[in-house]
């Protein structure tokens, strides 16, 4: 039966993981590893902290070296996409949410001055991603 592909780790209960991440431009066809939940989030928390050069603070010293490749590639991809030109280019986002929330965001957008939804709506996830 397979496992996760960190070694320390014993789970079975698998998740998919691209190893070039598909929102950095790596295609849905792409190479992938088979990682548990929990070291599927943690490589991204840790390899989002790398990259913005937060300190990692894993407990588990084995577990960090074992899944450090998966981390480094991650790493090296958020810097490939950071120097891409065509990363500047319009990206589309689907958003479904009920209309009364849709009403709540367009009230706060208007108590924060933005004129346009879609701006609004970056400005809060770049600040969510600043915190972090």
């Amino acid at each position: 039966m397979p496992k996760c592909v960190i070694a320390t780790c014993k789970e079975t209960a698998l998740e998919s993981h691209h190893i070039f991440p598909t929102a950095l431009g790596g295609s849905e066809d792409g190479p992938q590893i088979w990682l548990c939940p929990t070291c599927h989030r943690k490589v991204h928390i840790y390899a989002s902290r790398l990259f913005r050069g937060v300190a990692i603070n894993e407990p588990d010293e084995r577990w960090l070296r074992a899944a450090y490749p998966v981390i480094n590639r991650i790493v090296r991809a958020l810097r490939e996409a950071e120097n891409n030109p065509l990363d500047q280019a319009p990206a589309r986002i689907v958003l479904e949410i009920t209309k009364k929330d849709l009403r709540m965001i367009h009230l706060r957008k208007m108590d924060k001055g933005f004129r346009s939804l879609p701006a609004y709506i970056l400005a809060l996830i770049k600040a969510d991603f600043l915190v972090r």
